[in-house]
């Protein structure tokens, strides 16, 4: 049931539905295969077992010093998000809640793509059929495939904040962002982007908030908390070529062709080719929120260790939701100041109604050409009852040009 603005309650519309419907398919078929999976030994203990041993010694109030790599499990990262993944572990503790877990939350992420895609194309249908495909998305799927790793709640907390940037709906883009910095201290590759882009295109002070909370978890995560479990506020500086940080950027400016051969080696630009391919150049419609994820690519395809840069392992997760959320060039001819009217008052209520008012031009401007037509604001409302000169009976043609 979905609330509406005038607090009725209405049934979702049969597109959220077959949307719903295929959610929970995701949900019961990927968790059934993956238990199998588990059981059959085909997980990994260095992954799925960290997470395992780690919240299992939380949830008994024991420091989660994890044996198999002989650290802080906080320390490693600095995953906030995994203390409220506790009291799963007071009910049923094992791999397996972790596998369902993973599960529902990447499923949950194909939702605020639907509900922007709704506002943007022809039909509920179109935006449900665009939804449904996050979940052959090859990212998303191998995500939910390799182990556990709580890097897959960033695809739903990204999607979410993207959602309510777009739409501002405030609440939802705060709460998205809030979450997602919980979950790991680079967030802020995604996080810095995405307030940058805020900042110039939605809301000035929404976005540098969101730019300095991002540094700001990121460094309290590295030298707060993670320098104080392990020693040093991160252990992966390596990943960096030439060197680290300085070296890298040294190189970028002395030897761009040395740059250059290590970004072209290993398969880097395939990779490349693997995470946008599956979008059909979609991505084109939508170049700014796209760019979202460069930070994240451009850290993937740099970096030395191997899996950065493969889409069968969850360092690709985070690129998606960017490039999947994207807005369709939509008509601006046709539209009246009448018409935003009757589209305020049908999404006020109707929440799944077909309107976007973010998507027609400014009344300002739609004001400004009828005036500069000759036709005021008393002809426009006079016009759906007046046949003008010039016409086949069309009520809402426009005038012929002199």
């Amino acid at each position: 049931m979905i609330r509406t603005a005038d607090g009725r309650w209405r049934r979702p519309g049969a597109p959220a539905a077959v949307l719903g419907t295929v959610t929970a398919v995701y949900m019961a078929v990927v968790s059934r295969i993956q238990i199998d999976i588990h059981r059959g030994l085909g997980t990994s203990s260095y992954d799925i077992g960290l997470y395992d041993q780690g919240l299992w010694l939380l949830s008994r109030f024991e420091a989660p010093f994890v044996t198999l790599m002989g650290r802080n499990l906080l320390g490693d990262h600095a995953s906030i998000i995994l203390l409220p993944v506790v009291p799963l572990y007071w009910v049923l503790p094992g791999a397996e809640t972790l596998i369902v877990l993973q599960t529902v939350v990447i499923a949950l992420g194909a939702w605020p793509v639907f509900l922007w895609a709704r506002r943007h194309l022809a039909s509920q249908w179109q935006a449900c059929i665009l939804a449904s495909l996050w979940f052959i998305n090859p990212a998303v799927v191998w995500t939910n495939f390799e182990n556990y790793h709580p890097d897959s709640f960033l695809g739903l907390f990204i999607p979410m904040a993207l959602y309510g940037a777009l739409s501002r709906r405030w609440w939802v883009y705060g709460a998205g962002v809030v979450l997602a910095m919980s979950v790991k201290e680079d967030a802020l590759l995604i996080l810095v982007p995405l307030g940058i882009f805020v900042a110039l295109s939605r809301d000035r002070r929404m976005g540098s908030v969101t730019v300095l909370a991002s540094i700001g978890a990121t460094l309290a995560g590295m030298f707060l908390m993670m320098r104080s479990l392990i020693g040093v506020p991160t252990r992966n500086t390596w990943r960096i070529p030439f060197g680290g940080p300085w070296g890298l950027v040294k190189t970028t400016f002395t030897d761009p062709v040395a740059l250059w051969r290590h970004i072209s080696s290993e398969g880097r630009l395939f990779y490349l080719w693997q995470i946008t391919a599956p979008f059909a150049g979609l991505i084109a419609l939508a170049p700014r929120i796209a760019a979202n994820s460069i930070l994240v690519v451009a850290a993937n395809i740099v970096s030395t260790f191997w899996y950065q840069f493969q889409i069968e392992y969850h360092y690709t997760l985070v690129i998606v939701p960017a490039l999947a959320i994207f807005r369709p060039p939509v008509p601006t001819s046709g539209f009246t100041s009448t018409d935003l009217g009757a589209a305020d008052e049908a999404v006020q209520d109707d929440p799944l109604s077909d309107f976007d008012l973010d998507s027609m031009p400014d009344p300002e401007c739609i004001q400004e050409l009828e005036e500069s037509d000759g036709l005021n604001s008393e002809a426009s409302e006079r016009r759906p009852d007046t046949r003008l000169p010039g016409t086949t009976g069309d009520t809402n043609a426009s005038p012929p040009s002199e």
